[in-house]
């Protein structure tokens, strides 16, 4: 070999390593993005889903919404506010023994509440409930002791809101 050769040698090793290495932090930089962007699309549904609630519970407004699906989720699930019973004075849900739902997540979440309670659920693909660390004390629904699912249509949650003054009585719109 060549002088010469040798360097074009040099070179395409060189060339390798460095798409080597854009490669490897290019893969660790999406492994930290994507969860994240997960998480700011949640934030955004539970601030759109606030504003809303805040926006249409005067009395006999009704107004129908459209809310991104966030996460790919499959739908989103509202449980009654009232189904968790009136906190005490430290501020802790009793929960419902009388509240039964299909989605034993949800069920459970109803029955012994975290601390604070979640009653908005997205639920993924595969049917598991994950709870958003958000509780609506504004959503009624027509079955208090059941949870109401709205199934993810054209990449939107579609749902009616009917005003009742404290309250926003939710309906699936899809």
């Amino acid at each position: 070999m060549r002088r010469g050769q040798l360097q074009h040698v040099f070179a395409f090793i060189m060339m390798v390593l460095i798409a080597g290495a854009v490669l490897l932090l290019g893969y660790r930089f999406l492994a930290v993005i994507i969860p994240s962007a997960c998480q700011a699309d949640q934030l955004s549904f539970i601030n759109s889903l606030r504003d809303d609630l805040s926006a249409y519970s005067s009395y006999g407004s009704v107004h129908h919404t459209a809310w991104s699906v966030p996460c790919k989720a499959a739908a989103v699930c509202f449980v009654d506010a009232s189904a968790y019973g009136v906190p005490d004075a430290s501020g802790v849900y009793p929960g419902s023994n009388s509240f039964h739902d299909q989605n034993q997540k949800i069920q459970d979440e109803v029955q012994n509440p975290s601390t604070p309670p979640a009653n908005v659920f997205l639920v993924d693909p595969k049917g598991v409930a994950t709870p958003l660390p958000f509780f609506a004390d504004k959503v009624a629904l027509e079955k208090p002791l059941q949870s109401l699912c709205i199934n993810a249509s054209g990449g939107a949650f579609h749902a009616e809101l009917d005003g009742g003054g404290r309250t926003v009585l939710i309906k699936d719109a899809s």
